[in-house]
């Protein structure tokens, strides 16, 4: 008797299924900003160009995590890519986020000699871990190809950054006080 029971589930085992990957693919594009200088003419203040040779990360779920990631996608001359992901939900993020967030990132040791960097106001690492957690695009995968995914980037000015102050704060009015 045990013998069979055994059989049984061997074999149920050794014929489960796998989830058969499905081909996604589309264009990435990056919106690059005016950054200063004199005013652009009318229309031209960002433009949209393809996301050339950008390499993008993509893990399961609804936002970004330190699960193993799949396949990268890497985009050709022209912002194309194509990558297969079995169905489920995909979170893809830009491949130069790490893959911790901020906060335990801030927590490792530097390496000997190495300071650390120098700012105004401590980092507000809720506000940053929360920017990692999120996805650039979130790609639901069913039984059919997807083709047409577009992935849109946008480039910041390079003095702006997500979760910082502008710069020091104005001091505030004393109380004026009624004679």
């Amino acid at each position: 008797m045990r013998v069979a029971f055994v059989v049984v589930v061997i074999a149920g085992v050794s014929f489960a299924k796998e989830p058969k990957p499905v081909r996604v693919s589309g264009v990435a594009e990056v919106t690059q900003p005016w950054c200063g200088g004199a005013m652009p003419p009318r229309g031209e203040a960002q433009r949209v160009l393809p996301h050339a040779k950008a390499r993008f990360v993509v893990k399961p779920g609804k936002k970004n995590s330190v699960a193993p990631t799949a396949p990268a996608i890497t985009t050709d001359d022209k912002g194309r890519f194509s990558i297969s992901l079995t169905p489920g939900t995909w979170c893809v993020v830009p491949a130069d986020r790490s893959d911790e967030p901020p906060s335990e990132v801030a927590k490792r040791p530097l390496p000997p000699g190495t300071a650390r960097p120098m700012t105004a106001t401590p980092p507000d690492f809720a506000c940053l871990d929360h920017v990692w957690g999120e996805c650039l695009a979130t790609i639901e995968v069913g039984a059919q190809a997807l083709t047409n995914v577009k992935l849109m980037t946008f480039e910041s000015c390079g003095f702006t950054r997500p979760c910082e102050a502008p710069g020091p704060q104005p001091p505030s009015a004393p109380p004026s006080s009624a004679d």
